[in-house]
């Protein structure tokens, strides 16, 4: 299985799949110590994607003390990644194009 990370910052966090919500009923976890990310697998691709920017965003808002409320980070995650999964292709386009011209 590929091993999947994220530089959060200057930290490399490892991206997990985990086959269910967690008992607390979350899809998803960031976890400072092990540095990894869980996201549950058995939701779809637009789910899973919403999931990371909800765990992203409670890395931003730990790293600079804004002390969102669970259901402000939820809320902004389901309208991040909506966007983001509405415009994937064109996103991975545009990034792929720029890198290119770098």
């Amino acid at each position: 299985m590929t091993k999947h990370t994220i530089n959060l910052l200057g930290t490399e966090y490892v991206i997990e799949d985990v086959p269910k919500a967690f008992k607390s009923g979350y899809n998803g976890k960031i976890n400072y110590v092990t540095k990894t990310i869980n996201i549950n697998s058995n939701q779809s691709i637009d789910e899973q994607t919403a999931t990371f920017i909800h765990e992203i965003l409670h890395f931003a808002d730990d790293y600079i003390g804004t002390e969102l409320s669970e259901k402000q980070v939820e809320q902004l995650g389901k309208v991040l990644g909506t966007i983001v999964s509405m415009n994937r292709r064109k996103l991975i386009e545009y990034f792929s194009i720029r890198k290119e011209q770098k």
